[in-house]
C-alpha cells in the first residue's frame, strides 16, 4: 500500500535512547564500560539530559535527525513477528509564530525503509 503510516508524539518528555547512546560513546573502552554500567539507566555525566534537549539545541526549526530504531524488548517482539513491524523513530524540530518544540514521530520499518516515504511524513507534519 502507498500510505505513509505515522505516530506522532508532541511531548517526548521521557525519552533518552539518544543520550544514553552519547554516554556510551563516551566511554574509553570496554573496562570503562562494564566500571560504570550501572550509571547507564541515568546517562553518566549526561544525567537530567532528554533527546528532545539534546535535538532541540541541534536542529534548526523544520529539521529531523536521521531515521533510528530503538533496540527494546517489545521492538525485538515486533521484528520477530514480521520484520516490517519493527519502529523506527525520528525527532523533528517542528514551529509556528508562537513556539518552537521538538516531537517525536514513530514510524513502521516498511516506512522507514523508503527515504521518500519518509520526506513525506517530514512535510505533511511541517504543513
Amino acid at each position: 500500500s502507498g500510505a505513509a503510516l505515522a505516530g506522532y508524539i508532541d511531548n517526548p518528555f521521557r525519552s533518552k535512547r539518544f543520550i544514553q547512546l552519547l554516554f556510551l560513546l563516551s566511554l574509553r573502552d570496554l573496562d570503562e564500560l562494564r566500571a560504570r554500567q550501572t550509571e547507564m539507566a541515568r546517562c553518566g555525566d549526561l544525567e537530567g539530559l532528554r533527546d528532545r534537549d539534546f535535538f532541540h539545541f541541534v536542529l534548526r526549526p523544520g529539521e529531523r535527525s536521521a531515521v533510528m530504531v530503538q533496540n527494546s524488548p517489545l521492538n525485538k517482539e515486533y521484528r520477530d513477528e514480521a520484520r516490517d513491524l519493527e519502529i523506527a523513530f525520528f525527532y523533528l524540530k517542528v514551529y509556528s509564530a508562537l513556539e518552537t518544540r521538538v516531537v517525536r514521530v514513530d514510524l513502521p520499518m516498511w516506512v522507514a525503509r523508503d527515504r521518500q516515504q519518509v520526506d513525506v511524513v517530514h512535510a505533511l507534519i511541517l504543513d
